[in-house]
């Protein structure tokens, strides 16, 4: 989120959404794990040690218990997927995005992206 100036400590997002309005009682789900932009490619090669990443993190003092175990277990879920199936980058996309919802309800939010660009990795 925010501008990506290529910097290797600047904070990026493993994120899993899965979405259930209107699809029974269950709700929404937006699950995410942080990893510095650097040790992106580490983690798509599986070769970054997330039980380490975390234990750094904690010692650290950064975030609480409860949120560093959400953070881990999303992080080790998306990293097994990734080296199961194989996957690779393929494009990334880059955009600024303007969202606009009521403050009182999130029924509906409309969210307009531009300066978008798609590139082939």
């Amino acid at each position: 989120y925010g501008e990506n100036n290529l910097e290797p400590n600047k904070e990026v997002f493993v994120e899993r959404k899965i979405h259930h309005e209107g699809f029974g009682s269950e709700k929404s789900a937006k699950e995410r794990a942080i990893l510095p932009q650097k040790d992106v490619l580490a983690f798509m090669n599986g070769q970054i040690d997330l039980d380490d990443y975390y234990a750094k993190m904690a010692a650290e003092g950064m975030y609480s218990e409860k949120s560093r175990a959400a953070m881990k277990k999303i992080a080790v879920e998306v990293n097994e997927m990734i080296q199961k199936k194989k996957l690779q980058p393929i494009i990334r996309t880059s955009y600024y995005r303007c969202a606009f919802q009521r403050s009182d309800d999130n029924k509906v939010r409309v969210s307009l992206d531009t300066q978008m660009s798609l590139l082939n990795e």
